[in-house]
């Protein structure tokens, strides 16, 4: 099944490249690995000639996604670009018990992972207050509620609020002393630009490792 839908997304190629906020000009662009340049070869290929990486669609996605699996990319690949996966993807239990998994570790050890969340509660409850201390505990490395923190830069999308209140927050929150927190206080709509905004962004800043929309 993965070489099907791999077959099927090779044309897509340029498209998805662009999709990804990749600036293509003419047929050359940035490496997604060492940002040298690279060059499209035909509409289902390319390669870099620094760093000699070449391939696919798939193999795109996985450079610059290197946290992907196959079949994760396969599927980030399909949201990217719209697209909609019918065929089912299934594994024996078999050789899903063979599989090896990198451990996808904690930003906050037993408690918030990989993944998406959602935080919800009544208006003016303090959920805004509560992530943007977890956004400073986590950009310091310090702990939350004596749970471990993997330090990394954050990003906190709080379109509630002005730069001006968002400083006030801040010096109560922190104290006067940040840590690596990028803070926006306006972005386009969801499916307006917001997606590109976020991409863009992240392939900037390959630190950040946690992003907080507040609200979504």
């Amino acid at each position: 099944m993965i070489e099907d839908l791999r077959e099927k997304l090779r044309p897509m190629l340029k498209k998805y490249i662009e999709a990804e906020g990749v600036e293509i000009s003419g047929t050359s662009f940035d490496c997604p690995r060492c940002g040298h340049i690279a060059w499209l070869q035909g509409d289902s290929c390319w390669r870099c000639i620094r760093c000699n990486v070449t391939g696919d669609t798939l193999d795109f996605a996985m450079t610059l996604h290197p946290e992907l699996s196959e079949d994760e990319a396969l599927r980030y690949i399909h949201s990217v670009l719209g697209l909609k996966l019918h065929e089912l993807n299934t594994v024996e239990a078999g050789a899903l018990m063979d599989m090896e998994f990198r451990p996808t570790g904690f930003l906050i050890e037993k408690l918030l992972g990989k993944g998406v969340y959602l935080l919800a509660g009544a208006s003016k409850i303090g959920k805004s207050w509560l992530v943007l201390w977890l956004a400073d505990c986590i950009s310091k490395g310090l702990p939350v509620w004596e749970l471990k923190t993997a330090p990394c830069a954050v990003l906190y999308v709080s379109l509630e609020d002005t730069q001006q209140r968002i400083q006030q927050r801040l010096n109560d929150v922190t104290g006067g002393e940040t840590g690596a927190l990028h803070i926006a206080t306006e972005s386009e709509l969801l499916g307006g630009g917001f997606e590109e905004q976020l991409t863009g962004f992240l392939m900037e800043h390959p630190d950040v490792g946690f992003v907080i929309i507040d609200t979504l």
